[in-house]
């Protein structure tokens, strides 16, 4: 995101760029959070981090409150040249101010805590995987790839439960019994 500083009268303004963008927390008002879009923040996060090290950006001036993470949208065909527009949880948008400064991991910690909150709960194998990395978040120091390496754990036992619930039919009724 661009930032536009204006001073007035000896206070300054910061702007934000967010064009498209949405605040995390206005798009969950009226509905829950599927764990694959958690997973496609997660990721994102970690890119960010990744590029922000390149250019050694302190991680700790990034504002990871639901209110400042954008959301971008992506436009999906309808049909009969109409499309509509869909928000994209893997386009992140995250503001990243010098003057602000908190904790990385405890600004972590509460995101996580606010996905699971935000949740919808009747995925049994996402809300598993989700208090795995919420888990990770209440250590003190963590590495984003620990909550990487769970989302890609979790990614696996889906296919191959899937994988599994294909080739016998039954089974598939059976986990669908034991997720109830």
């Amino acid at each position: 995101m661009s930032l536009g500083i204006r001073e007035v009268d000896g206070k300054r303004d910061y702007w934000f760029a967010i064009s498209d963008g949405k605040p995390l927390d206005r798009i969950l008002e009226k509905r829950s959070l599927e764990y694959e879009e958690i997973c496609h923040m997660i990721r994102s996060i970690s890119k960010i981090l990744g590029q922000m090290e390149e250019y050694l950006l302190n991680p700790e001036h990034l504002l990871l409150d639901p209110s400042f993470l954008y959301l971008g949208n992506r436009t999906l065909p309808r049909g009969q040249g109409h499309s509509y527009h869909e928000t994209d949880f893997s386009k992140i948008m995250v503001c990243c101010h010098p003057a602000w400064s908190r904790d990385f991991y405890e600004q972590m910690r509460i995101l996580m805590q606010f996905f699971i909150n935000k949740m919808d709960h009747r995925d049994a194998h996402g809300v598993e995987a989700a208090y795995q990395m919420f888990h990770v978040t209440e250590k003190e120091y963590f590495r984003m790839d620990e909550l990487l390496q769970i989302i890609e754990t979790a990614q696996n036992t889906a296919d191959e439960e899937t994988e599994v619930a294909e080739k016998n039919p039954d089974t598939n009724l059976n986990m669908e019994q034991h997720r109830r």
